[in-house]
């Protein structure tokens, strides 16, 4: 991997309720989770107690889906609120630019009997290994030209494939 593989809480944003009910909410949906993600999201919310979620299950490449407070609860990828119904159009303008500054941006949402429901979005931030970039200028001098392929969105892959010098990036792989 190309970055630290540790990533951090950069920043939560609500669209509906707020940001500490957000937190409280994916916390106890990644309570169980070894993802980075989960890590991240579970070190924000520190050492409190973190709520019950039920029918907590992992939906691979897109996130996790659960139920905290007898509400069906999506966290995850664009494409998983898409696959939800969940319109992310509210925050997109932030997503894009938090995602171009490096994040990697997750989405929270709703799944009701009458649609899906925008909560918010989560922002982490990864740091790019020390020696990734001389690892790239070591594979370039011997004629090697780059690719990086990730899950990540086009902006958040794109921003660590500059910082390393990486020739060329595949986004949203699953």
């Amino acid at each position: 991997t190309l970055t630290e593989g540790k990533p951090t809480l950069d920043s939560v944003f609500a669209w509906e309720g707020n940001e500490q009910v957000l937190l409280a909410q994916a916390a106890a949906l990644q309570a169980g989770s070894e993802h980075p993600l989960a890590h991240a999201v579970l070190s924000a919310w520190g050492n409190a107690p973190v709520g019950a979620a039920l029918d907590v299950h992992a939906v691979p490449g897109r996130g996790v889906r659960g139920v905290v407070d007898g509400r069906a609860l999506l966290l995850g990828s664009a494409r998983m609120m898409a696959e939800a119904g969940i319109d992310t159009a509210p925050l997109a303008a932030r997503a894009e630019a938090l995602a171009s500054a490096g994040c990697t941006v997750s989405w929270l949402g709703e799944d009701t009997p009458t649609g899906g429901v925008l909560l918010g979005l989560f922002a982490f931030r990864d740091q790019p290994r020390a020696d990734a970039r001389e690892a790239i200028t070591y594979l370039k001098s011997l004629g090697i030209r780059t690719v990086m392929i990730s899950g990540d969105s086009a902006g958040a892959a794109s921003a660590v494939g500059a910082a390393v010098g990486i020739d060329a990036v595949r986004a949203n792989v699953l």
